[in-house]
């Protein structure tokens, strides 16, 4: 049976496969951006699981709406959901966490963010995350800006990596640089 507001899974796998490499590339991105603050958390997995959830007929792709975007949409959907089940992990006291088979509670600092033990800062920084890729990230550049920042990458690497012109490059750290005396005019403490 077909819904009339929704794509055919033929549909959705004629679309998927007319996906170019820039376009598989930016979604990659999307991903890895996605859980960036998470490193028990794979970009990788994230987009298998999209595509899974897609093609099964999880998810449906509604009809005016571009491919992309209902990927995009999809990653997003998951990833708000993997991050608010780590959350809730990082903001359970650790007398909560169930024992394992020792008998011991779990070291909580495993579910931190990479070299850093305490959780608390770890939901900061990852709620941070999130505010910036909803108010800031508009474009491509700005992605492809944010994740060679956070990578630790110079710029003259992240535009290599991204296929960045310097101008784009500039253009997104101007923005960036805006964006955050907007938001965080006294500086930002994380």
């Amino acid at each position: 049976m077909t819904d009339a507001g929704n794509h055919t899974l033929q549909e959705v796998q004629n679309a998927l496969d007319r996906l170019t490499d820039a376009q598989l590339h930016q979604l990659d991105r999307i991903a890895r951006f996605q859980v960036f603050c998470y490193p028990q958390l794979s970009g990788e997995d994230l987009l298998s699981e999209a595509w899974v959830r897609i093609l099964s007929g999880k998810r449906n792709w509604p009809r005016g709406v571009a491919f992309m975007a209902f990927v995009y949409g999809v990653l997003r959907s998951i990833a708000d959901d993997w991050r608010d089940e780590e959350d809730a992990r990082l903001e359970s006291p650790t007398a909560d966490l169930p024992a394992d088979f020792s008998g011991d509670t779990p070291d909580i600092a495993n579910l931190a963010v990479a070299g850093n033990t305490d959780p608390e800062r770890a939901l900061q920084v990852a709620r941070f995350l999130n505010t910036v890729q909803d108010e800031f990230v508009q474009t491509d550049d700005d992605l492809s800006f944010l994740l060679g920042t956070m990578e630790g990458r110079t710029a003259l690497e992240t535009q290599t990596q991204y296929q960045l012109t310097p101008q784009a490059f500039d253009a997104a750290r101007k923005r960036w640089e805006r964006w955050l005396e907007q938001h965080y005019p006294e500086g930002l403490k994380l």
